[in-house]
């Protein structure tokens, strides 16, 4: 990104949909609960703020701390990623939980 003058970083932070708070980096991401995930949880999508070194596993028990993540994936902007690896700058987060069929 070509900086618009001003603050370029501040800008192309706030294009991520990331905000400085008070010396803080925060963002907003999306959660997307599927299946029995939706009915436990109460919701099929949320938006919640966030700092991009937070893991999923973290933004997801501040957010419903009695949820068993056992069995569950998380997908970060549409790839699997482990539980516990920081966020970075992504725009989403997808708990899908098992799948059976055949």
């Amino acid at each position: 990104m070509i900086p618009r003058g001003g603050d370029g970083q501040r800008e192309c932070l706030a294009d991520a949909g990331i905000s400085n708070l008070h010396g803080k980096l925060r963002m907003q991401i999306r959660i997307l609960a599927f299946a029995h995930t939706r009915e436990q949880l109460g919701f099929h999508e949320t938006t919640v703020e966030c700092a991009p070194g937070e893991s999923p596993r973290a933004v997801v028990s501040r957010l419903a701390p009695a949820l068993d993540l056992t069995g569950l994936r998380v997908a970060v902007d549409f790839e699997y990623r482990d539980w516990d690896a920081p966020m970075g700058a992504a725009s989403e987060i997808a708990l899908i939980p098992p799948v059976s069929g055949g």
